[in-house]
């Protein structure tokens, strides 16, 4: 009995503890007993659902434990992971195949199904063995009182049961449930669809005019499947009267395409198979206009534009697309990947400006972030890419150094590695860098013929360095912190911790970048040997009188050493650039009056020495 058991077991399974579990070396337990459980574990997949009676709680096999014979099983209700043996999941436990209509029914949505399909379900899935009493308490655990009390449960359960028995299965058109549709449609999918006529879209209508607008996305996604099914043989004219009711009812239909409020609306276009989208597209342009539908377009996933553009003319896709301002990455794909297709008019659309926009675009469905990762690495590593959008700029190169400059989502080291390959092909945009993109590349443009690079005293070097270290080594990690937190809030639509931790990392990340730059390109000072004769040069005293013989004393310092409050003026403000050179006894022209320059002379000692202070914390 042993070995025969063993070899009856699959591998992944067998084992001496296992073996030993269903009694193949105990002479106590009968053989049909042996090969009855034996030919239960063969029977059970990972990822069969599994029902405690007991508690009346689902769960789901992860894995088996050949060397313990034990089965761990995740509870559906709580995500916790526990061990059971093999012997207790036999006793005490029901098994049932983890195929999708299952899942369905054990977590009931808005419209139920018949009793008839529950009974139908669970004996074709059914692992263990299970009577109608059985059955019937498990269903009673799963819609009481979620759907029912036990005095209508009683009444669906019994009504429903003579219903099916006398009758037969239900024709599509005769369903009540989305769920019941989409089961009796099931046998349809792989032979061409189910063409409806008039008369039996005038009886389908009447369970979809029950459709509620807060229908959930399971079953939203459902329905799109049946009318995928429906639409593919029936005639466009049936299609209008079987789908009208449901243009601003279901989220994929919305009533204006102009006025959408959120994306997530519109998720279920991204679940579609490829292989239903052309008839899910065709029974939408029953009931939107072909102006409508190119609206629509413009802001479904991607995977939805290669059939539905091409469903409808050319110049009504053109004219949505010129007159949305705010192009996503999905609609900047299609242009890419079909311009051999499309009139150059039309594709010459995608320039650098409303990359950066769709780009800059954060928090994305996931039904539309992928299109925007791929737009980026298109912009990063396709050359012919890169090449198309500098064409696209048709000669206005400083654009695209501006568009650069205002994504928002780049890290830091992103917009330089992104100059230096847009700049391999274009020696005008090279030219641009070297005199536009200070920012970008860490290379200071001269302001002037005395102003080579920015100087400043050791002691603000010092102070925009620790400011530097604070960002990196506790501001941004901290931020990582706070975001990952946000996140165990679950839906991001309405988390407004998540929003602000986001916008805090986009915050530390630009002042990161603008601190390497400046730090990177600055010249710190202490001030001291400085050469002073009768003109005023940066790191010296000027005293200045007005023509009522008042003095006032400013001290010139470096780009990030300014105070007003005490005279220390920055040589690169308004009023320093005004002192900066001027002798002893010239006339300086400052907003609140005329002055003239009464004496320079070195700067304090004391201020010197503050100044030169590289641990200074003021």
């Amino acid at each position: 009995m042993f070995e025969s058991a063993k070899v009856m077991l699959p591998p992944y399974i067998s084992s001496q503890a296992v073996l030993k579990i269903i009694g193949a070396r105990d002479t106590a337990v009968q053989p049909h007993e042996v090969v009855l459980r034996t030919l239960k574990l063969q029977k059970v997949p990972t990822g069969a659902l599994v029902y405690f009676p007991e508690t009346k709680n689902w769960g789901k096999l992860a894995s088996v434990d050949r060397v313990s014979a034990t089965f761990s099983i995740q509870s559906l209700k709580t995500g916790n992971l526990n061990s059971y043996p093999v012997s207790v999941v036999f006793s005490s436990v029901y098994l049932f195949e983890p195929h999708q209509e299952m899942f369905n029914l054990i977590v009931p949505g808005s419209n139920l199904p018949a009793s008839a399909i529950y009974r139908k379900q669970f004996k074709t899935h059914g692992i263990t063995e299970l009577s109608d009493e059985k059955m019937k308490q498990i269903i009673q655990g799963i819609v009481v009182p979620a759907c029912f009390n036990l005095e209508s449960f009683e009444s669906w359960w019994s009504k429903e049961a003579v219903t099916a028995t006398a009758a037969g299965q239900r024709a599509p058109w005769e369903a009540r449930s989305i769920l019941e549709l989409s089961n009796l449609l099931a046998p349809y999918a792989d032979k061409g669809g189910l063409a409806l006529n008039e008369d039996q879209a005038e009886r389908l209508v009447v369970m979809l005019k029950k459709i509620r607008p807060n229908i959930v996305t399971k079953d939203a996604e459902m329905l799109a499947d049946c009318i995928s099914i429906i639409a593919q043989p029936t005639p466009g004219n049936v299609l209008e009267q079987l789908f009208a009711s449901l243009r601003g009812v279901v989220p994929f239909w919305p009533a204006e395409v102009e006025k959408i409020a959120s994306l997530k609306q519109l998720e279920v276009w991204g679940h579609v198979s490829v292989k239903a989208l052309p008839a899910f597209v065709k029974a939408s342009c029953q009931i939107y206009t072909p102006e409508e539908m190119a609206v629509l377009g413009c802001k479904l996933p991607g995977r939805s534009l290669n059939v539905l553009f091409f469903a409808i003319e050319m110049k009504e896709v053109a004219a949505a697309i010129f007159n949305n301002k705010n192009l996503t990455s999905d609609v900047l794909m299609f242009l890419w990947k079909n311009r051999t297709k499309l009139p150059k008019n039309l594709t010459s659309i995608v320039d650098m400006e409303r990359i950066a926009s769709a780009l800059s675009v954060a928090g994305l469905p996931k039904e539309w972030a992928a299109a925007q990762r791929d737009l980026k690495r298109a912009l990063f590593e396709k050359e012919d890419f890169q090449k198309f959008v500098i064409d696209n700029a048709d000669g206005d190169i400083p654009s695209i150094i501006d568009a650069i400059q205002k994504i928002r989502t780049f890290q830091t080291g992103e917009y330089q590695s992104l100059m230096v390959k847009l700049a391999r092909h274009s020696d005008e945009l090279q030219a641009h860098i070297e005199k536009a993109a200070k920012r970008l590349i860490g290379k200071n443009a001269p302001a002037s013929a005395t102003e080579q690079i920015p100087v400043t005293s050791r002691a603000s070097l010092a102070k925009l360095v620790r400011e530097l270290d604070d960002i990196v080594e506790v501001q941004i990690p901290e931020n990582v912190k706070a975001i990952a937190h946000a996140r165990s809030y679950g839906d991001f639509r309405e988390n407004a911790e998540y929003d602000a931790a986001k916008e805090r990392r986009r915050f530390l990340h630009r002042r990161r970048n603008e601190l390497e730059s400046t730090i990177g390109s600055v010249e710190s000072t202490d001030f001291s040997g400085v050469e002073i004769k009768d003109t005023a040069v940066l790191g010296s005293t000027v005293t200045l009188t007005d023509k009522a013989g008042k003095d006032t004393v400013y001290y010139i310092l470096g780009a990030w050493d300014g105070d007003p409050d005490r005279n220390r003026i920055s040589y690169r403000t308004v009023l320093g650039e005004a002192l900066m050179g001027k002798k002893v006894g010239a006339s300086v022209k400052l907003p609140n009056g005329e002055y003239t320059v009464k004496a320079v002379a070195a700067l304090p000692e004391e201020l010197r020495k503050e100044l030169a202070d590289e641990g200074n914390q003021n």
